[in-house]
């Protein structure tokens, strides 16, 4: 019953006439449709919340699957489920889409803030360390951490291209200055930039 469940609604989801239709509405019918079916003996939350951005960025809404909505939802866990099951038991949809719409509409402002703040920390670090004296490739690092906040020397030196010791010295102005630092205990050697990381947070 669960793959012929799964076949329909990837059919409703790729179905040739969807461009006359909304594409929020469809993701909310979706997003709930899989949760109903309930696939996975794990992980079904995750995989249905990745779902929603997925079909916005397939869909074209938006231009990357960038929305990201767990914390939002989480925070609202028991009348999101309590809605769904309403669905099911009693086909109350208008107020499952209501809830779904406001839910992406405040996730999308949570995840503006959170690009907002990464990009504001980026432009910080820069003209912190883009002086005279600073190696291009300090700067390239930290271009680098707030695409990988959690790194080692060996993953920096192959992904820019330099020797061991070079991708090492550039990193150690970054960790004496508190920008980013070692994970005690942690073999190889891994270092982290905690207010990258931190700044990625949402909720």
């Amino acid at each position: 019953m669960t793959p012929h469940a799964i076949d329909d609604l990837m059919k409703f989801i790729n179905r040739p006439d969807r461009e006359y239709s909304s594409p929020l509405i469809d993701v909310a019918l979706a997003h709930y449709q899989f949760e109903a079916i309930h696939p996975f003996g794990d992980g079904n939350g995750r995989v249905g919340r990745m779902l929603i951005a997925l079909m916005l960025a397939e869909n074209g809404t938006l231009p990357q699957p960038l929305l990201y909505m767990s914390p939002w939802l989480e925070r609202h866990k028991s009348f999101y489920i309590d809605l769904m099951f309403e669905v099911s038991q009693t086909g109350s949809w208008i107020t499952w889409l209501q809830f779904f719409l406001r839910a992406v509409a405040e996730s999308a402002e949570e995840t503006i803030d959170v690009v907002q703040r990464i990009q504001n920390l980026q432009k910080e670090y820069r003209e912190r360390f883009q002086t005279a004296r600073r190696s291009a490739l300090m700067l390239r690092i930290l271009d680098l951490a707030f695409e990988h906040p959690a790194m080692t020397v060996t993953f920096v030196a192959e992904k820019l291209g330099v020797s061991y010791p070079a991708a090492a010295n550039n990193l150690k102005p970054l960790l004496e200055s508190g920008v980013a630092k070692e994970l005690v205990g942690s073999y190889p050697k891994l270092i982290i930039f905690p207010s990258v990381m931190d700044t990625m947070r949402i909720g």
